[in-house]
């Protein structure tokens, strides 16, 4: 059989078709993913200015406190996968895409060489060069049946139509069938490994971005009366409770937690939404206050409660976040009352602020007002495990 009369076998024209779509759903969700902070830093601090790409049409205001949040850009959804706010749903849409890439190049080695569909690639005559030429015209153009067949081939445009229809219109739906598909390659290649622990303190960057608005008098949506109360008074009536499944529940001012055997961590932050900033954290190992209050058996997760009310939510519902016990007892899991050697100032979570490095920073609560073990967080706001999943529909898991 001469290379030029060979046709597409069906499962060679499955993963031509698979392929394409994967592709464009990856660019797509990529592109939700870039929306998020759409700017572009040779440097790991993305101090304001110093970008060498910028695709925002935002202009942050001078003077007055900003968010990271407030950088986001809401893209229309003929260009990024699903488009609008909810970026945690377009991560989800990427890293299932990359998984079914992945697997669709896997097959098709496997039906390439199960096939004369090798000759394709492999030159046996001269013949290749121009086969491989029209093969491309009919790859570039979807054309990928038997020589004979007529029509040009389904194209994998509707299917991505159909995701974003379904991702816009159900979030949560999409949110609950994407996440088993990418949670399980998640935790089994990315739980335990750990990035690089200790920067020198000459790398600390001149500029650390806020996240989440702080819940003072200034801001409606995120103020706690409770907390300005505090605030007011130097913290001196400050406490964090800690309690839930626990032997012995702890009720500790910040003098208290000082007093606790501390630490410090030059690291880098990873924000979900992209930007990197170098910063010296000093505070006390999380496993120190797991070893006095004593989890008992039954207790699995650690769920950390935030003076702040979540702003995407209206305000209406406090801010939380859960780790499980392993990630608490890590040894770069702090709850930091310093940074870059000086008391955290209200902006980045005063009087206390957890600290976890081996994630990204939507787990990293600030502003904390207390700590719960637990056996189950579904039983916990939207059932997802936190403020940013239940709301944003990032994954429980934020492993970098």
């Amino acid at each position: 059989m001469e290379v030029h009369e060979l046709g597409f076998p069906l499962g060679i024209r499955l993963t031509h078709w698979f392929n394409f779509l994967f592709m464009t759903m990856l660019i797509r969700s990529g592109m939700d993913i870039v929306s998020a902070f759409p700017k572009f830093y040779w440097n790991e601090g993305c101090v304001p200015g110093t970008e060498w790409l910028s695709l925002a049409r935002k202009k942050m205001p001078e003077g007055e406190l900003w968010t990271s949040y407030d950088e986001m850009e809401d893209w229309p959804t003929w260009l990024a996968l699903p488009g609008g706010s909810k970026f945690g749903l377009g991560r989800s849409w990427h890293f299932a895409t990359a998984i079914g890439w992945t697997f669709t190049g896997l097959l098709y080695v496997a039906a390439l060489f199960a096939s004369d569909q090798w000759h394709r690639l492999v030159p046996t005559s001269w013949q290749v060069f121009p086969d491989a030429l029209a093969t491309a015209n009919d790859y570039l153009h979807l054309r990928l049946q038997h020589p004979g067949e007529k029509g040009d081939g389904h194209r994998p445009f509707n299917a991505n139509w159909a995701a974003t229809r379904v991702s816009r219109a159900a979030p949560r739906r999409a949110a609950d069938v994407l996440d088993p598909i990418v949670a399980p390659f998640r935790m089994t290649f990315l739980h335990r490994i750990y990035p690089r622990y200790q920067f020198a303190d000459s790398e600390i960057s001149p500029f650390m971005r806020i996240n989440g608005r702080p819940p003072t008098a200034e801001y409606a949506t995120t103020r706690s009366d409770e907390y300005i109360r505090l605030m007011e008074g130097g913290f001196a009536d400050w406490r964090l409770d800690v309690g839930g499944l626990v032997e012995s529940p702890l009720r500790l001012s910040i003098d208290e937690i000082r007093a606790l055997p501390r630490t410090d961590q030059t690291t880098l932050h990873n924000c979900v939404q992209g930007w990197t900033a170098v910063a010296k954290w000093g505070g006390v190992p999380l496993a120190e206050v797991i070893d006095r209050c004593r989890p008992t058996p039954g207790a699995r997760y650690v769920v950390l409660h935030s003076h702040q009310r979540y702003e995407e939510g209206g305000g209406k519902e406090e801010f939380y976040e859960t780790i499980d016990l392993e990630l608490a007892r890590h040894p770069q899991t702090i709850l930091a009352f310093e940074m870059n050697g000086r008391p955290l100032t209200i902006p980045h979570g005063a009087p206390l602020r957890l600290r976890v490095e081996t994630v990204l920073g939507y787990k990293m609560v600030k502003w904390l007002r207390s700590i719960e073990f637990v056996a189950d967080y579904r039983a916990l706001g939207a059932g997802r495990g936190g403020s940013r999943e239940d709301g944003q529909l990032m994954g429980r898991g934020a492993e970098i």
